[in-house]
């Protein structure tokens, strides 16, 4: 493998070139170095002053969810360890940063600001906090304190930005819903008794939000009562369906919600129960194996009218589109069975060996796909020339040949630890 040059932690946001405030929001005057945690005595400091320095950081943690995002045009973020990974690919080959954790022991989660240039990071450690930076300054902002004990595993914005909801881990699983611009906490209750996976916000009911995990999905509401605002979640009940992990989920326009299962069928819920799994016919599997993403896209955002697709992943290594209508509509007689056969109006095979966690819409107006392989690899998909780059709309557009784009490098299909790195280097496969 090619040797990189040397590459170091951005500069802290106060040697930065100073830039307007995101959103008006007032400056509290934080100092990055203020919230830095203290070294244990086993631990070396890094940095240009001291006694090393950040050459390369080999890994990509594709167990977590949510850990791939655009942050700007042609700029991917992701967690490694403790740091963020800012990797640009707008040049060739594509350069690394390193924005490394404050809290000093990993990186849980991020989340970014649906329409401000804000990257909202959850910590672990003793007592973690939340920091909202400015990008792409890294001008800590504001910060969250005393959401959970150890580590927080999921954040999610309201569709309006307003509110921030955060789940934290082992041992409380706190879910919080933070007033972030106050840096207050407005609702704080117990989650479940065991990880959670997502946390996300209704898109047509900002007083809505669903969390879902092991062994488990939860609706929770933001409700009125007679002393005050309150979290009520409601536990999903499985009944005849056997009891599964559920690791993504997408909310129909009516609140219905879709979810994966760990048998590779879908199941359609409606209020806390289940309404009706989604099996091919012959009661085979959606996929062969866990489903392990979801999504709803609508041809037209602005006119639902003109149909669109929910885009499921497997680990089967299949990409599968699924009719809206034919979903939102299903009816089943569940006294016999719930059960609702259907054919994918469309499904792509990445490719052998491949069990995909999840699906990126790229950027430059959406002329590609990444997808992420939960095996350590990131697989670009190039959508056909005159494509739209609505995921709803591929499923008429893809062809077989078009999956040649994402093939990793030669570097990515080296055996041992090397070969496994190299993998793990998302822009490779993104050229």
């Amino acid at each position: 493998m090619a040797e990189e040059a040397p590459v170091e932690e951005p500069a802290p946001a106060e040697e930065a070139a100073p830039v307007a405030l995101t959103a008006g929001l007032e400056d509290k005057g934080y100092n990055r170095a203020d919230f830095v945690a203290v070294l244990a005595q086993d631990e070396i400091p890094a940095g240009p002053a001291q006694l090393t320095r950040l050459h390369h950081m080999f890994g990509f943690d594709t167990s977590l969810f949510s850990n791939v995002a655009y942050v700007e045009q042609g700029v991917l973020l992701s967690i490694a360890g403790n740091a963020l990974v800012v990797m640009d690919l707008r040049v060739s080959p594509p350069t690394r940063k390193y924005v490394f954790g404050v809290d000093g022991r990993g990186v849980g989660s991020f989340v970014l600001h649906p329409t401000e240039p804000l990257v909202v990071v959850g910590e672990k450690g003793n007592d973690p906090n939340i920091y909202i930076f400015e990008y792409p300054t890294w001008k800590v902002l504001r910060v969250l304190r005393k959401g959970t004990e150890r580590s927080y595993l999921s954040l999610a914005f309201s569709p309006d930005g307003e509110k921030l909801a955060s789940v934290g881990g082992n041992p409380d699983y706190m879910l919080t819903i933070w007033d972030w611009r106050q840096e207050r906490i407005m609702l704080h209750t117990k989650a479940f008794g065991q990880d959670i996976f997502q946390c996300i916000f209704s898109p047509d009911d900002p007083g809505r939000l669903t969390t879902s995990g092991t062994g488990h999905i939860r609706f929770w509401r933001m409700a009125k009562t007679f002393t005050g605002l309150k979290l009520q979640g409601d536990i999903g009940k499985f009944g005849k369906v056997e009891l599964s992990d559920v690791v993504d989920f997408a909310e129909l326009p009516d609140g219905k919600v879709l979810s994966t299962s760990e048998n590779g069928a879908l199941l359609l819920w409606e209020g806390n129960f289940i309404k009706c799994c989604f099996v091919r016919p012959g009661g085979k599997s959606a996929h062969d194996g866990a489903i392990t993403s979801v999504n709803l896209v609508f041809k037209d955002p602005n006119d639902r009218s003109k149909g669109g697709a929910f885009i499921t992943t497997g680990a089967d290594g299949k990409i599968c589109w699924w009719d809206f209508k034919t979903i939102d509509e299903a009816e089943v007689d569940a006294d016999n069975s719930l059960d609702f056969e259907v054919e994918p109006a469309r499904e792509l095979s990445v490719g052998e060996n491949v069990n995909i966690h999840s699906v990126l819409q790229g950027d430059y107006a959406g002329d590609h796909y990444i997808i992420i392989d939960k095996n350590g690899a990131m697989w670009r998909l190039d959508l056909p020339t005159g494509g739209t780059g609505n995921m709803a709309t591929l499923m008429d557009q893809v062809e077989e040949d078009a999956i040649e784009a994402a093939a990793p490098t030669e570097e990515a299909a080296g055996e041992g630890a090397e070969g496994e790195a190299a993998a793990a280097e998302g822009e490779a496969a993104a050229e």
